[in-house]
């Protein structure tokens, strides 16, 4: 961490007062650490556009997400000026920055069924995947197509082979129907047909044939597999982003599955001049969720947080790829 001394003291003093946000100072700290290095200042002394900029680069993607960036920030601002920290500048607690992360957006998140394919061509490449043997990570690309079609990452899990229908190039899974794009068909009906996968072998790294498990789940390889399963899978990949290359991205299942969902309105809005209304989607998003998990929900509230939510980041999104 940059300054590290007086970071050490903050973090201490949180966590005897508030130890569940420990993680989220420590990450806003390891991220800012180079843009802190280049600028020779710590956060709290940084002027009012550097501050901005710092916010663009380590910021979510969505309003919320910023939203907390931000609190942290000015709560670590706020205690320095408090404490007497060299060049601590209380001014910083009146900058306003923007409602979302540009950058971000751009980081974690697709405009079309193209640029995602193009995304998971980049990350194949740069882990030195064999196209000719495909291993799990043919289950990574499907997964992550499940999530490009808007539905949660549980369902995704749950989805079967029966479940996919080629013909009318849709998703039935827990009475709800999700898109599949054209670009992602193929994966999709290769993870269906595909009898046999690809291991690394440990004692010479060459690719052994294993058959799959048995039963007609989707993601599956030698053994059905867990949402735990695909995340460390995915984890332990190499993130194939570039600055400034727009094919590069850091593939994550809730950004792909928020960029699937803005695509599709955004088809809707456009192509077939339908107003834009995240009303329909999140209600039938968080009905699905209180069934799967068999939870009471409060649908009509949630579903009002959950559209409001995905209409403000869908023009952020807009905004940024059209």
């Amino acid at each position: 961490m940059y300054n590290e001394k007086v970071k050490s003291e903050f973090i201490e003093e949180v966590t005897n007062s508030d130890p569940g946000s420990v993680g989220s100072y420590t990450r806003l700290f390891r991220r800012s650490e180079q843009f802190e290095t280049q600028r020779g200042k710590d956060i709290s002394a940084l002027a009012d556009d550097d501050f901005s900029a710092l916010l663009e680069e380590v910021g979510g993607r969505s309003k919320k997400a910023l939203g907390a960036r931000v609190s942290e920030a000015k709560k670590y601002i706020r205690w320095c000026v408090e404490n007497g920290v060299s060049g601590a500048r209380a001014e910083l607690l009146q900058v306003v920055p923007q409602t979302t992360s540009n950058q971000q957006i751009r980081k974690y998140m697709v405009k079309s069924p193209g640029h995602l394919a193009r995304a998971i061509r980049v990350w194949k490449e740069y882990n030195q995947f064999d196209a000719i043997h495909p291993g799990s990570e043919l289950m990574y690309e499907a997964f992550w197509w499940l999530a490009y079609s808007g539905m949660d990452a549980q369902d995704a899990m749950i989805v079967r082979g029966s479940d996919v229908d080629f013909e009318q190039m849709v998703i039935r899974v827990g009475g709800l129907q999700y898109p599949i794009y054209p670009p992602g068909a193929k994966v999709l009906e290769e993870c269906v047909k595909r009898k046999t996968i690809y291991y690394d072998a440990a004692h010479n790294g060459k690719r052994r044939q294993y058959p799959r498990a048995d039963g007609d789940q989707l993601l599956r390889t030698r053994s059905e597999m867990k949402i735990s399963s695909m995340r460390t899978g995915v984890s332990q990949c190499k993130s194939a982003y570039v600055d400034d290359n727009p094919d590069c991205v850091v593939l994550r299942y809730n950004s792909l599955q928020d960029s699937g969902i803005f695509y599709e309105m955004y088809l809707q809005e456009e192509v077939y001049g339908m107003p834009v209304d995240f009303a329909q989607t999140a209600r039938k998003l968080i009905t699905r969720r209180a069934e799967r998990e068999n939870k009471q929900y409060k649908i009509d509230v949630s579903s009002y947080q959950m559209s409001y939510k995905l209409s403000v980041d869908y023009s952020h999104w807009k905004k940024v790829f059209y």
